[in-house]
């Protein structure tokens, strides 16, 4: 009242690298000679952060040995690491055509993770047939004569 401020101070046990949970808002009060004051706490939550994990779609030809999957990763802060895998079902000898690859997600408690899959795509190897030369020799046919 009367354009007074309350003294009073705001704490919490969360820092910046704080994982997602609830961390108690403590007030503390100072010196309000002329109010009676209840403090009252809160909780400060700390929720997971948005982030993606998409995989790269690769190429390789027929018989070859698969590539390294990769994926590009997006929305990590802090410095932190999202915990997921990549596999796909084709294998060296797999057929030309497209093949999944996968996001496997594993335990991310702090991140709302968004996987996306793609594909790896198993082209026509390429092949040469070249024919080789070859040689003949023409029969001659020797006729004999005979006088009579």
């Amino acid at each position: 009242m009367n354009g007074e401020t309350l003294d009073y101070s705001l704490a919490t046990t969360a820092v910046q690298f704080s994982g997602v949970a609830g961390y108690p808002i403590a007030v503390t009060l100072g010196s309000n000679p002329n109010y009676s004051v209840t403090p009252t706490g809160a909780t400060l939550t700390v929720s997971q952060a948005a982030a993606t994990v998409k995989a790269d779609a690769k190429i390789r030809p027929y018989g070859a040995a698969n590539p390294e999957l990769t994926a590009i990763v997006a929305g990590t802060v802090n410095g932190d690491s999202l915990n997921y895998t990549l596999d796909t079902t084709a294998t060296a000898t797999s057929g030309v055509g497209g093949y999944p690859i996968t996001v496997a997600l594993g335990s991310n408690p702090n991140y709302s993770v968004t996987p996306t899959n793609n594909t790896l795509t198993v082209d026509k190897a390429t092949a040469t047939v070249t024919a080789n030369d070859k040689g003949k020799t023409t029969a001659r046919r020797i006729r004999h004569w005979t006088r009579l």
